[in-house]
């Protein structure tokens, strides 16, 4: 709806709200924030959440698992994240890439 106002009545794009990545920061940081768990390295199950950069192909592995359990060369272009707030990355792997802002 705001695309189509601001079309309109401003005669620019504007996207904001959950396109923006804001609104699904905020919700996955309270989801866990009531389970008490902020950092992926806080997470007791194994889970790995992945997002790629489109400019040079690297595949980012944000991860749960101990590092000496995963495989680290397995390919130069993946890289492993072992310390981030979940939130970020679940940003990180829903994002938009050059359509919309991400981070």
């Amino acid at each position: 709806m705001k695309l189509i106002v601001g079309l309109i009545f401003k005669r620019q794009i504007v996207i904001d709200g959950l396109n923006s990545g804001k609104s699904i920061e905020k919700i996955v940081e309270k989801a866990c924030l009531e389970k008490d768990i902020y950092n992926i390295k806080d997470v007791t199950k194994n889970l790995i959440i992945s997002s790629v950069d489109l400019d040079d192909g690297t595949v980012y592995l944000f991860s749960s698992i101990p590092k000496k359990e995963t495989r680290q060369n397995y390919s130069n272009k993946i890289k492993y994240i072992y310390d981030a707030p979940i939130a970020k990355a679940v940003r990180a792997s829903c994002s938009f890439p050059r359509s919309f802002f991400t981070m």
